[in-house]
């Protein structure tokens, strides 16, 4: 399916649901769950098809509080 199809296939199925979706947003999930599986960095960032490790570490680590306030309790 080419991209624009699919970019086009979502904004249709946005419009019917009243929620922005793009394909960005899968990308985004699909890093984010693999992140939060375990998965190491190094392998989401090439699955990414980032060109470092940095530019997946900018873009999808992301700390809560909580997780912040667990880590140093762990202390």
């Amino acid at each position: 399916m080419h991209r624009d199809a699919v970019r086009d296939w979502l904004a249709k199925i946005s419009q019917e649901l009243g929620i922005k979706l793009h394909p960005h947003l899968f990308r985004h999930t699909f890093c984010i769950r693999l992140l939060k599986k375990g998965v190491d960095l190094t392998t989401v960032s090439k699955l990414a098809g980032h060109s470092t490790v940095n530019m997946t570490a900018r873009f999808y680590i992301q700390s809560t509080k909580q997780e912040k306030m667990d880590g140093v309790n762990l202390l």
